[in-house]
C-alpha cells in the first residue's frame, strides 16, 4: 500500500468516525426535543378534549355519544388513542375491546379527571400513558423522516468532502517526497550536479531539501576531487615516469651506463613522484573535508624565527635581503606542521620569483581576531585577470612566474590547509613591482565550522 492510500484511508476513517459521533449526538438530542414536544402536544391536546367532554357530559348527562369528538380529535391531532372511563373506572370509550374493563387505580392515576357540577364524572386517558404505542402525525412522521434523511444526507456529504480534501492534502504530502525519491534516484544513476529546488516554505520539507543538496554537494566534491585527483596524477606523473622508462631503457639496452649521476637523475624522478603523490593525498582529503589538524596555540613571533632560519641560506645562496618584522607579541591557533608547510610554501614561491638582491619581507601584525602573516617579493607581479587563478592546482600564468622544480601544488594545498584551519590567504599584486601573498589565522581557540570533531585533535599548550 503506498504511502497515499495509508494518508488517504486514514483521514477517512477519522472523518468516518468523527461523523458518526456527531450524528448519534445530534440524533440523540433531536430525539429527547422531539420528546419533549410530543409530551408537551399531548398535555395541549388533552386539554382541549377534557373541555368538550366535560361540555357533553353536562349537557347529555353521559358519555354516550363522545365517541364522535374522539375519533375526530384521532384523526385530527396526530392519531393518538384515548380511552374514557366513567366514576366507577368503567371504559365507556375507547377502542372496542377495552369498553367494559375496569381500569386499575394505577390506571386511572396517569389520566386527568373529568368534572361536571364540581364533581368528578370520569377520567379521561391516552393510550401512551398507559403504556401502549400511539401513532404520529403525518406532519411528525415527515419532519422524523426528514430530519433522519438529512442526517444520513449531511453524514454522506461530509465524507465526499472529506475524501476530496483527504485526496488533496495526500497528494501534497506525497508530492514533495515523490520529487525527492526521484531526485535520489538521480543522484543514484550518477547525476551529481542534480539539485532539489528550495521552493517549499520553513519547516520540515525545506529543511529535508536543504539536507538533500548539501548532501547532493558533498557527494558531488567528494567525485570532483576523486576525478581531479586522477587526472592530476596522470597528468603529473606522465613526465617523470617517461624520464625514468628511457632512462632504464637506455641502460638495459647498453646505450648508457648505471653510473652514479645518472642513478643520481633517477633518484630524483623518483622522489619527485613520491612529493607529488603526497601533496595529492593531502588535498583530495583537505578538499573533501577530511585532514586531520592537530591545533595548538602558537607564539608566533618564535614559531616564525624558526621557519626563517630554515630558509634563510637559501635566500642567502640566491643573494636575496630576507626581513622578519613581528608587529607585538601574539598567539595564533593553528596545525603546527600544516601552518609551517603553509608559510615554506609561500616564502619559497617568494623566493623562487625574487631577482638578486631584492628583498623579500615577511611581516605579521594583529587585526581583530586573526593574525595576518604577509610576504611580499620584488618580483615581476602578476597579471591581475590571473590572480584569481593562482590558488588552482598546477596554474601555469605568465612565464615569467612559471614553475620550476616542485609539484605544482604548493599554492593550492597552502590555500586548503589555511582554510581547514578557520582561516584564509589571500594575494595582492602589480605587474612588475611583486606580489604579496597573506595569510590570515584564527588569533584565538577556535574549531572552524568545516573540522570534523571526530578526525581532528584539538590540543592546547
Amino acid at each position: 500500500m503506498s504511502l497515499q492510500t495509508k494518508v488517504l484511508a486514514a483521514f477517512l476513517a477519522i472523518a468516518l468516525l468523527v461523523t458518526l459521533v456527531l450524528s448519534g449526538i445530534v440524533s440523540a438530542l433531536l430525539a429527547n426535543l422531539f420528546s419533549h414536544y410530543l409530551e408537551a402536544t399531548l398535555s395541549t391536546r388533552l386539554t382541549g378534549l377534557k373541555s368538550t367532554l366535560e361540555e357533553h357530559f353536562e349537557a347529555k348527562g353521559s358519555f354516550q355519544g363522545a365517541e364522535v369528538y374522539m375519533l375526530g380529535r384521532s384523526m385530527m391531532m396526530g392519531g393518538y388513542g384515548y380511552i374514557v372511563a366513567d366514576s366507577e373506572a368503567i371504559v365507556v370509550v375507547g377502542p372496542g375491546s377495552l369498553i367494559g374493563q375496569k381500569l386499575t387505580k394505577a390506571e386511572v392515576s396517569k389520566g386527568i379527571f373529568l368534572l361536571a357540577r364540581g364533581k368528578r364524572v370520569g377520567t379521561l386517558i391516552a393510550n401512551s400513558m398507559m403504556g401502549h404505542m400511539y401513532d404520529l402525525a403525518p406532519l411528525e412522521h415527515d419532519f422524523r423522516r426528514s430530519f433522519y434523511q438529512g442526517v444520513v444526507a449531511t453524514g454522506a456529504l461530509v465524507l465526499l468532502l472529506s475524501l476530496g480534501i483527504g485526496i488533496i492534502i495526500s497528494r501534497r504530502l506525497v508530492a514533495p517526497l515523490r520529487v525527492i525519491d526521484k531526485a535520489a534516484s538521480t543522484l543514484a544513476a550518477g547525476e551529481l550536479s542534480y539539485r532539489l529546488p528550495e521552493k517549499y516554505s520553513e519547516g520540515e520539507l525545506n529543511n529535508l531539501v536543504k539536507s538533500f543538496n548539501e548532501m547532493a554537494s558533498q557527494l558531488e566534491q567528494n567525485e570532483r576531487s576523486r576525478r581531479n585527483l586522477v587526472a592530476d596524477v596522470a597528468h603529473e606523473l606522465r613526465t617523470p615516469i617517461t624520464i625514468v622508462r628511457v632512462a632504464l631503457e637506455s641502460m638495459l639496452d647498453g646505450v648508457a651506463k648505471p653510473d652514479e649521476a645518472q642513478l643520481a637523475s633517477l633518484y630524483d624522478e623518483v622522489s619527485r613522484m613520491g612529493r607529488l603523490i603526497a601533496d595529492l593525498q593531502d588535498l583530495s582529503l583537505a578538499e573533501a573535508g577530511k585532514l586531520k589538524l592537530s591545533l595548538v596555540e602558537l607564539d608566533l613571533e618564535s614559531f616564525l624565527v624558526k621557519l626563517i632560519d630554515h630558509i634563510r641560506p637559501i635566500a642567502e645562496d640566491k643573494g636575496l635581503i630576507f626581513t622578519l618584522t613581528v608587529a607585538e607579541p601574539m598567539t595564533v591557533t593553528a596545525d603546527k606542521d600544516r601552518l609551517a608547510q603553509v608559510l615554506f610554501n609561500v616564502v619559497s614561491n617568494a623566493l623562487q620569483h625574487s631577482q638578486k638582491e631584492s628583498v623579500v619581507s615577511v611581516t605579521a601584525m594583529l587585526s581583530e581576531e586573526h593574525v595576518r602573516v604577509g610576504v611580499t617579493d620584488s618580483g615581476p607581479g602578476i597579471a591581475r585577470e590571473e590572480l584569481p587563478y593562482v590558488f588552482d592546482r598546477f596554474y601555469r600564468g605568465d612565464k615569467s612566474r612559471h614553475r620550476e622544480g616542485g609539484t605544482g601544488l604548493g599554492l593550492a594545498i597552502s590555500k586548503e590547509f589555511v582554510q581547514a584551519m578557520g582561516g584564509r590567504i589571500e594575494v595582492t599584486s602589480v605587474l612588475g613591482h611583486g606580489t604579496t601573498f597573506t595569510v590570515c589565522i584564527p588569533a584565538k581557540p577556535i574549531i572552524p565550522p568545516g573540522l570534523r570533531a571526530s578526525g581532528n585533535d584539538v590540543t592546547h599548550s
